[in-house]
This record gives C-alpha cells, sequence and structure tokens, in this order.
C-alpha cells in the first residue's frame, strides 16, 4: 500500500495477487459505475458527482484507488491510466 497526500488529498493506492476487492472500503455508495480505461475494466464508486474508490483486476492483480476527499471522475480515470503505464 502507498499512501500519498496531495494539495490536501489522501490518496491511497494498493495492489495484491488476486482478483478480490483489496481496498478494505466496505462503504455503500450511491453510485457504481462500470468504465473501461486503457483496455481495463475499472469500477468506479462515488456520489454521482465525485468518485471515492476506484477498483480494478489486471494480469493476476487486484488494485484499488481511495481518494480523501473525493475526486472528480476525469482527475480519478487520468491518475488510474498513469498507473497502468
Amino acid at each position: 500500500q502507498v499512501d500519498v497526500t496531495r494539495s490536501g488529498q489522501e490518496i491511497s493506492f494498493r495492489k495484491s495477487k488476486g482478483d478480490e476487492d483489496n481496498s478494505g472500503d466496505y462503504n455503500t455508495y450511491d453510485v457504481t459505475k462500470e468504465v473501461e480505461l486503457n483496455g481495463v475494466p475499472c469500477t468506479m464508486k462515488g456520489d454521482g458527482s465525485t468518485i471515492t474508490l476506484v477498483i480494478w483486476q489486471k494480469d493476476g492483480f487486484a488494485y484499488s484507488l481511495r481518494f480523501e476527499p473525493a475526486t472528480s471522475e476525469d482527475e480519478a480515470a487520468d491518475l488510474c491510466q498513469q498507473l497502468f503505464a
């Protein structure tokens, strides 16, 4: 797990073997949205206007990205795509 603070926002990134949700975030979100970023299916969770959690699986690993406070869908997608590179 890597935790970073950027402009007052805490971002947690997790990577683990397998395909299960490794976020540790068991909250219920108003909106769950399935998107594809750079060919990778991702699940974004938030309140409809912002994203708090993104989870995905790739090459035998599970990933999660959590934002506190929540961020825009575009910012969450941009950071995920940078992690895919």
